[in-house]
């Protein structure tokens, strides 16, 4: 095991203790982010490209294929739950842009956001690191990778989308500033994260059900995100 410790999005180090979880230590950095200290990122990587993940899940939420709790079965095993999620995700993204020529949606898993937004843009693309759980219908679709190395144009994209994967990324800022480079000038960003600013992650502390840190590596409030996106060259024009 070669662990390395994960350097805040402000460029810090230095942190305070928070909890531990699962036997992981999760710190809170002087400008009030909270991550877990350090990672083995060949180990964490290979989580997610073996295709265990989307399989097995992680040590802290293993999936139960025999389980009616949808967010403890695999990934592949619940598309048709998670296209009705997608639509409701797609409804809040057309306040924003009606219609549009390419989405990429980073962090896919079984590519049910892809298949619901094919009904409103004319590509969708998919990037994760592994297309295990994606069904055989959308597999050329996917790109397998980080979205920085897989060579989308510049001002390529109408909107790219990071639901429920940027808290899983052992370096948040090179993807954003990915994004911002494949985005079109007038392109919409979608980040969707669980809030530590909630009032159950507040009143709940360590036990909020989104902190599990085998998987996800940062703890962003709303208003951190803002300050991040705003940071790294992007308008917020919705929470």
């Amino acid at each position: 095991m070669a662990l390395q410790k994960l350097k805040c999005v402000c460029g810090e180090f230095s942190s305070k203790s928070w909890a531990v979880v699962n036997k992981i230590p999760i710190v809170e950095c002087t400008c009030g982010v909270r991550r877990v200290e350090s990672v083995d990122a060949n180990e964490y990587t290979a989580l997610y490209a073996s295709g265990q993940y989307h399989t097995t899940g992680s040590e802290d939420l293993p999936h139960d294929p025999d389980s009616l709790n949808l967010h403890r079965a695999a990934h592949r095993q619940r598309f048709t739950d998670d296209v009705e999620i997608a639509k409701k995700r797609l409804l809040k993204l057309t306040r924003y842009v009606q219609s549009g020529r390419v989405l990429i949606d980073v962090g896919c898993a079984n590519g049910a956001f892809m298949d619901v937004a094919l009904s409103v843009f004319d590509e969708c693309y998919g990037v994760d690191l592994s297309s295990d759980a994606v069904p055989d219908k959308l597999r050329d679709r996917v790109r397998v990778g980080e979205l920085r190395t897989l060579g989308f144009q510049r001002r390529y994209a109408d909107v790219i989308t990071f639901n429920d994967s940027f808290e899983h990324f052992i370096s948040p800022l090179p993807a954003l500033k990915a994004a911002c480079g494949i985005l079109k000038r007038d392109g919409i960003l979608v980040v969707e994260i669980p809030d530590m600013g909630s009032k159950d992650a507040i009143e709940q502390g360590q036990n909020f059900k989104h902190v599990k840190p085998h998987e996800h590596l940062w703890y962003f409030t709303a208003t951190q995100l803002r300050e991040l996106l705003e940071s790294n060259g992007f308008t917020v024009v919705g929470m």
